[in-house]
C-alpha cells in the first residue's frame, strides 16, 4: 500500500516530522519493507541474480544495532494477496514495471530496482538464526502492524506512506530517516540511541487544521494501491482550494488543496457526502457511482481487524480460523501456525482463495522464455497438492517484454495420488520424501554421501540441469557447485577462524570485480533460481521432507556468472575447477594495462617532451576500429567513451565538492607525488602504479569494490592493496629498479620491443604485437630475475649493453625520469588543495611558459580545457573518435569552424595597437595587418584510418583586438560578441530562454545549419525532447507527466542502430564539446550548462524513431506547461536562426583545412 508523492511531501516540510533518538523500546517493523530497504540500500548486486551473503550480513548488523540500542524488534513480513483481489490492478502494473527495470538492467542502465529471486527466504532464515521475533501474515501485513502496535504502544518502522494515515499512537518512523548506521551516545548516559525522525498523526493534522479521522478519506481520494481516481476515469475539479505556496510541485499542491478542501469537515461521512461536489463536472453518473463506492471500501482498508499476534507472540499459537475472513477458511487449520511462523510460502494463500499467482522476474535474457517456465512442473505439483489435480491456476509472466496471463494445470505425481490437503501434515514422512524426489525426478541413491543440508540444491540442481533451455554447459554446473563450495565454506568459517586456500581463492575472484553481464549466464542461474524457490516451496508445503538449506549459503554468488563464460581472458587460468580446489594459492595478475581511449593523455595536456605521441596515435586508431566493431553491432564491450564524459565528470565533482585538480600536462607524477606527501594510497587501474614507489601503496580500481561495501563497526570497502614492499620482496629485486623493468618491459613513452623467452639466453628486439596480456609474461618474468642479481640502479644500466646490443641507453635514462618526482609537485598541489592557489612560475616548468598566467589556475580548478595546453604546446590535436556513420566525414568536420577560431584565440598574432588617433579611434600598426598564418595539425579518422590534416586557425571580426595574455580581463559584451559570431547566432534568438540552456541552444543551431546531411525534423523535435527530459529530471522543471510518459520509452533492445542518426548526434555532441571549450577559454561569456542533462542517447535514438512512425510531440508535452513551454522556446529560437540564414545572413566561413 502507498500513496504516491506522500513520503517526498512530508518530506518536504520540515516540520511535519520531528528529530528523535530511538532506544529502549518495543518497535514493530514492516519485514517485507525492511527486506527491500537493506539490500537495495547496500548496493549489493542486481544483475547477476544476488549477493545474498552480503545481504545477510546486512540484516544481522542491522539487528545487532538494535539490540546494542535495547530496542526489542517484532518483525511482520507480508503474507498473500488481499482477499477482496482490490490490489491486482496495482500488482499487475508493478510486475509490468519491473520487467522493463530487468530490461534495463539487463543493457547495463540504471534507474530501478530488481530484488531477487530468494532474498525473502534468506531475511526469514537469518532473523530465524538470529532468534529475532517475527511474523508472516496470511495477507497484507499494514493492518496487522499497525494493529500491534497500538496494542504494544510502541512505533512502527516503515517506508510506506500508508503508514502516515493510520493513526498510531506512538508514531511512525521513516525508514529512509533512521539512521541506524549511526548511532549515538546521549551526554550523562552510556546507552546507545539511533537518531531518526518520528511522524505522529497529531502534530501533522494539527499544522494542516484537519480532523486525524478524515485521513483515510485524504489517501483515498489522492490514490493508493487500492483506489485510483485517475485510472477510473474521474476527474477532480478544484474550486477555491488552490495551493497558498506558489511554485509547488504539482502533486504537492494537489495534496494542498485537498487537506484545504478537507479541513471544512469534522467527520469522514461528511466529507465523502460532499465528495460529488468535488468529482460531479464532466463525470458521468457510472463513473461516479463506481468512484464513491470505491473511496469507501478503500477507507475500510485504514480499519484495524481484531489483533491476532500479540497472542502468536506470546504463547506461540495460531490465529482462530473463526476470526478470519470467510474466503480465508480454504486454509487448513493445521496450515495457519506454519505461514504465520514463516515456514510455509505465502503464495499457497493465493493459489487457493484466488487461483491466481504472479510471477516474479529477474535480469535474464527477455528474447528467450521467462525462467518461471523451467520450474513449472514442479509448480503444477504443488497446485495439485493444494487444489486437486487438473484445477487450472492462472499465472503471470513475462513473454519477451510483456505481462501476459496463461492457465496451468495442477497435477500430482502417482505417489501424491492419496494425499490430501487437509491431512498432509499426517501423512508418513516417506510417502512425502517420495513425492519430492519423483517431482524433481531424483533417485535417493543419487543424493547418498551428501550432508543432508545440501541434498535439496543439489536435487534441484539435476532437474535444471535436464529442464533448462537451452541446456546449461559443463562451465555453467561447474560455476554453480563451486558457488556452492563457497557457501558451504562461508557457513563452516563462523566456527573456525581459518579460511583455508579454497575459500581464500574464491574470495579471490570475487575481489576481481564483475565483467559485462553474460545474459546467456544470468538467464540460466535465473533459471536455477526459479527451480530452487519452487523446490524450497515445494519442500516446505510436504512439511519438509529434505532438511532445508540455508539460502544464503547455496545460492549463486554474484561471481559465478563470471566464472561461466567459455570465452576466458588471458589471466583465466582456472580452466578446471579442481585447480581452485586442490593446487597451492598462486597469484594471477590481472593488468590488461591502462587503455585510454582518449588521446590527450585522459588527464592534463600532452608532455613537454611528447614521447608518447606515438603510443597517443595507436589508441586512437584502436579507438576506430571498435567505434566501428560497436557500429556494425559486432562487439557490445568494446570500450569507447562518450564524448561529454569528462565534462559531466568534472560537473558531477563540483556539484558534490570533492576536491579535484586537472594537471596541467600527465598527472601520473602528481598523482603519485601528492600520495607520497600525505601518505595515502592511490586509486587507479593505470599499471603505472605498480612502478612508482608509494608508501602507502596502490588500490587497482578493478578490485576496489565500491559497489559492495562491508559493514562492521563502520561501513569500509573491499579492495585489494599493492605495494613496491611486497612486489620486490616477492621478486628478490630491489624496488630501485623497478623504473628500469617497466622501461625495458615497455611503457607509454618508450618502447624497446624486448621480448624474452623462457628457454632463451638473451632477449630479442621484435617489433611485434601483443595479442593477449600473457604473451608478455615470460618477458616479465625473465626482465625480473635479470635485474633481481643487482643491488643499485647505475649497476643495472651499466649491464644493458652486454645484455641488449641496440643502443638504448637514451631511452632508458628518459624513461626511467617518467617516475621520478620533480621536488616541487607536492609542494604545490598541497597548496592548491589546501588554498586554491595556482603554483607559481618558478614551480613550473619551462615549456609551461607558454600558458598565460591567468590560465594557470582555471586550468587546475578543470574550468578550462585541457586541449589548450597540447595546441599551445604542439599546435596538434588528437580527436576521440565516436560511433557514427564510418561511410561519411567524422562529425569533428561539423565542428571545425569553432575550433578553428578557439586555435585564433590561442595562437594568432593580433597587429599591435597604436595610441588614439586625432578621432579617438585605436587602430591597429602598419607593420602588423597581416599576422602570418597558422595551422594546427589534427588528427582525425578518415573513413576508418586515423590522417592528419592541418587546419588554419582563424579570428572572426569580433576577436581582432582580444589579446590571449589579457583575454580574461576583456570586455564581457565582447567576449559574448565572439562567441555568438562564431556560432552564427544573435542574442535575440536567445531570448526568453533559461540562461544556462542558452548555449545548448545555440550550439544546435549551428548544428542545423553545418551538420550534412542535414538533420530532418524528427531529429531537432527528438534533441529538444531530450533537452526538456533533461530539465525534468535535473529538477530544473517540476516533474510532470512528461516525465512519466518519456521514461515509459524504451528502446528496442534487438532494433539495429541507426547509423544515420548515431552520426547526426555524434556531430551534435562534437559542436557541444567544442562550444563549450571556446566558452571556456572567452571566461563564460554564457552560463555553462550542466552537461549531464543535455543528451540521452538511448531516449533521443528512440524518439526519433517514434517520431519518424508519426507520432507527434504534442503527445507526449500534454497537460504539462512547463514542459511544453520550454520546448516551444527552444523550437522557436532554433527556427528563428533558421529564418536568418534563409534571409540571407552571410556564413562565418566554412572552414579550412589542407
Amino acid at each position: 500500500m502507498g500513496i504516491q508523492g506522500l513520503t517526498s511531501f512530508i518530506d518536504d516540510n520540515g516540520t511535519f516530522l520531528n528529530d528523535d533518538h530511538f532506544r529502549n523500546s518495543k518497535l514493530v517493523i514492516d519485514g517485507s519493507n525492511l527486506y527491500h530497504s537493506l539490500y537495495f540500500n547496500s548496493c549489493l548486486d542486481q544483475k547477476h541474480g544476488g549477493d545474498y551473503d552480503a545481504f545477510e550480513d546486512q540484516v544481522c548488523e542491522f539487528f545487532k544495532v538494535l539490540r546494542d540500542c535495547d530496542i526489542d524488534p517484532y518483525v511482520i513480513i507480508d503474507g498473500g494477496s488481499d482477499h477482496t483481489d482490490n490490489k491486482f490492478k496495482t500488482l499487475h502494473q508493478r510486475a509490468q514495471s519491473k520487467i522493463n527495470t530487468a530490461d534495463d538492467l539487463s543493457m547495463g542502465l540504471q534507474g530501478g530496482s530488481i530484488v531477487p529471486t530468494l532474498v525473502k527466504h534468506v531475511f526469514k532464515q537469518v532473523l530465524s538464526s538470529l532468534k529475532v521475533s517475527f511474523a508472516q501474515c496470511i495477507c497484507e501485513a499494514d493492518q496487522e502492524i499497525v494493529s500491534l502496535a497500538q496494542r504494544w504502544t510502541c512505533p512502527v518502522l516503515s517506508n510506506d506512506s500508508d503508514f502516515y494515515i493510520f493513526d498510531i499512537q506512538a508514531g511512525y518512523l521513516p525508514m529512509s530517516h533512521f539512521q541506524w548506521q549511526k548511532t549515538s551516545v546521549q551526554r550523562g548516559s552510556s546507552q546507545r540511541s539511533i537518531p531518526c525522525k518520528l511522524y505522529t498523526t497529531t502534530s501533522f493534522c494539527s499544522q494542516v487544521n484537519i480532523n486525524r479521522q478524515l485521513l483515510p478519506v485524504f489517501a483515498v481520494i489522492a490514490g493508493n494501491d487500492y483506489v485510483n481516481l485517475r485510472n477510473m476515469g474521474v476527474s477532480i475539479r478544484w474550486e477555491d482550494y488552490s495551493s497558498m505556496k506558489p511554485n509547488r510541485k504539482p502533486r504537492f499542491a494537489f495534496f494542498d488543496r485537498l487537506l484545504n478542501w478537507l479541513a471544512r469537515f469534522q467527520g469522514q461521512q461528511e466529507a465523502l457526502n460532499s465528495v460529488p461536489r468535488l468529482i460531479g463536472h464532466g463525470n458521468n453518473r457510472h463513473k461516479m457511482a463506481a468512484a464513491l463506492q470505491a473511496l469507501s471500501l478503500g477507507i475500510v482498508e485504514y480499519q484495524l481487524p481484531p489483533d491476532y499476534l500479540e497472542r502468536f507472540f506470546n504463547d506461540d499459537v495460531a490465529p482462530d480460523p473463526d476470526h478470519l475472513p470467510e474466503p480465508l477458511r480454504v486454509l487448513p487449520d493445521w496450515t495457519l501456525l506454519p505461514l504465520t511462523k514463516g515456514r510455509l510460502p505465502t503464495r499457497m494463500v493465493d493459489v487457493l482463495q484466488l487461483r491466481k499467482v504472479i510471477q516474479g522476474v529477474q535480469v535474464e535474457d527477455l528474447h528467450l522464455p521467462s525462467g518461471n517456465t523451467t520450474s513449472r512442473p514442479i509448480r503444477q505439483v504443488l497446485y495439485g497438492l493444494l487444489l486437486g489435480e487438473r484445477r487450472e491456476v492462472e499465472e503471470y509472466d513475462r513473454e519477451g517484454k510483456n505481462l501476459t496471463s496463461s492457465k496451468v494445470e495442477a497435477f500430482l505425481p502417482s505417489a501424491a495420488q492419496q494425499l490430501q490437503l487437509a491431512t498432509l501434515d499426517q501423512a508418513p514422512q516417506s510417502v512425502r520424501h517420495k513425492v519430492f524426489l519423483e517431482t524433481l525426478g531424483v533417485s535417493q541413491s543419487t543424493l547418498n554421501g551428501l550432508p543432508p543440508h545440501l541434498e535439496l540444491p543439489v536435487a534441484v540442481t539435476c532437474y535444471w540441469l535436464r529442464h533448462a533451455h537451452p541446456r546449461p554447459d559443463l562451465p555453467l554446473l561447474q560455476a554453480l557447485l563451486l558457488g556452492l563450495v563457497y557457501g558451504e565454506l562461508c557457513r563452516q568459517r563462523k566456527s573456525q577462524r581459518d579460511e583455508g586456500p579454497v575459500l581464500e581463492r574464491l574470495v579471490g575472484l570475487i575481489q576481481r570485480g564483475a565483467r559485462g553481464l553474460d545474459l546467456g549466464v544470468a538467464h540460466a542461474y535465473s533459471q536455477w533460481q526459479c527451480c530452487m524457490r519452487e523446490g524450497l516451496d515445494l519442500n516446505q508445503l510436504l512439511c519438509l521432507p529434505l532438511t532445508e538449506p540455508q539460502c544464503a549459503c547455496c545460492t549463486v554468488p554474484c561471481w559465478a556468472p563470471h566464472a561461466a563464460p567459455r570465452k576466458r581472458r588471458p589471466l583465466d587460468n582456472l580452466t578446471d575447477p579442481r585447480q581452485i580446489l586442490a593446487l597451492e594459492k598462486e597469484d594471477y595478475d590481472d593488468d590488461d594495462d591502462d587503455d585510454d581511449d582518449g588521446a590527450g593523455g585522459g588527464y592534463g595536456g600532452s608532455d613537454s617532451t611528447d614521447r608518447k605521441f606515438d603510443t597517443l596515435q595507436k589508441r586512437a586508431q584502436s579507438t576506430i576500429k571498435k567505434a566501428k566493431a560497436l557500429a556494425e553491432s559486432q562487439n557490445q564491450m568494446s570500450g569507447v567513451l562518450p564524448t561529454l564524459v569528462k565534462y559531466v565528470f568534472k560537473q558531477v565533482l563540483s556539484s558534490l565538492k570533492v576536491p579535484f585538480t586537472q594537471c596541467l600536462c600527465e598527472a601520473d607524477q602528481c598523482i603519485a607525488s601528492l600520495a607520497q606527501k600525505w601518505k595515502c594510497p592511490v586509486l587507479s587501474d593505470d599499471s603505472d602504479f605498480y612502478i612508482f614507489d608509494i608508501q602507502a601503496g596502490c588500490l587497482p580500481m578493478s578490485g576496489f569494490k565500491w559497489q559492495y561495501p562491508f559493514v562492521s563497526a563502520q561501513k569500509r570497502i573491499r579492495c585489494q592493496l599493492y605495494t613496491t614492499e611486497r612486489f620486490s620482496e616477492k621478486c628478490k629485486i630491489n624496488k630501485q629498479l623497478l623504473p628500469v623493468f617497466a622501461v625495458m618491459a615497455g611503457n607509454d613513452n618508450v618502447n624497446l620491443h624486448i621480448w624474452w623467452g623462457d628457454n632463451e639466453d638473451k632477449p630479442q628486439i621484435v617489433n611485434k604485437q601483443v595479442k593477449q596480456a600473457a604473451d608478455r609474461f615470460p618477458t616479465f618474468k625473465r626482465l625480473l630475475k635479470w635485474l633481481a642479481s643487482f643491488n643499485e640502479l647505475r649497476e643495472a644500466l651499466d649491464s644493458v649493453p652486454s645484455l641488449i646490443t641496440h643502443p638504448i641507453s637514451d631511452a632508458l635514462s628518459k624513461g626511467i625520469e617518467e617516475y621520478q618526482i620533480p621536488p616541487t609537485l607536492p609542494s604545490y598541489l598541497e597548496e592548491f588543495f589546501n588554498n586554491g592557489v595556482a603554483p607559481s612560475r618558478k614551480c613550473l616548468p619551462n615549456h609551461l611558459s607558454v600558458l598565460p598566467d591567468w590560465t594557470v589556475l582555471l586550468l587546475m580548478k578543470g574550468r578550462l580545457s585541457s586541449c589548450i595546453v597540447n595546441v599551445l604546446l604542439h599546435k596538434r590535436m588528437i580527436h576521440r573518435v565516436q560511433v557514427e556513420d564510418f561511410g561519411r566525414p567524422s562529425g569533428y568536420t561539423t565542428s571545425l569552424y569553432i575550433r578553428q577560431v578557439l586555435y585564433g584565440l590561442l595562437l594568432v598574432e593580433r597587429p599591435s595597437v597604436k595610441e588614439d588617433d586625432s578621432k579617438g579611434q585605436k587602430r591597429a600598426h602598419p607593420s602588423s595587418q597581416s599576422p602570418p598564418e597558422v595551422y594546427v595539425e589534427e588528427y582525425d579518422r578518415e573513413d576508418t584510418e586515423l590522417v592528419r590534416n592541418e587546419v588554419k586557425a582563424i579570428l572572426p571580426s569580433g576577436v581582432q583586438q582580444l589579446q590571449l595574455a589579457t583575454l580574461d580581463q576583456a570586455p564581457e559584451s565582447v567576449r559574448l560578441e565572439v562567441f555568438l559570431e562564431t556560432l552564427c547566432v544573435s542574442q535575440s534568438t536567445l531570448n526568453g530562454l533559461p540562461p544556462h540552456l542558452e548555449l545548448p541552444v545555440a550550439v544546435t543551431c549551428y548544428w542545423l545549419r553545418r551538420a550534412r546531411p542535414r538533420p530532418d525534423r524528427p531529429l531537432l523535435q527528438a534533441l529538444l525532447l531530450g533537452l526538456v527530459y533533461g530539465q525534468n529530471q535535473s529538477g530544473f522543471i517540476e516533474e510532470g507527466p512528461v516525465l512519466e510518459r518519456l521514461r515509459r520509452l524504451k528502446p528496442d533492445s534487438g532494433a539495429d542502430l541507426d547509423l544515420g542518426v548515431a552520426h547526426a548526434y555524434s556531430q551534435w555532441q562534437c559542436c557541444m564539446r567544442d562550444g563549450l571549450d571556446l566558452n571556456q577559454l572567452l571566461c563564460f561569456p554564457l552560463p555553462e550548462p550542466q552537461c549531464a542533462w543535455l543528451y540521452r542517447g538511448t531516449l533521443v535514438h528512440q524518439l526519433v524513431a517514434e517520431l519518424r512512425q508519426g507520432m507527434n510531440p504534442d503527445s507526449l508535452l500534454m497537460e504539462d506547461p512547463p514542459s511544453e513551454q520550454l520546448y516551444r522556446a527552444m523550437l522557436g529560437a532554433t527556427r528563428s536562426s533558421q529564418e536568418t540564414e534563409a534571409t540571407g545572413q552571410p556564413d562565418s566561413g566554412a572552414g579550412e583545412r589542407r
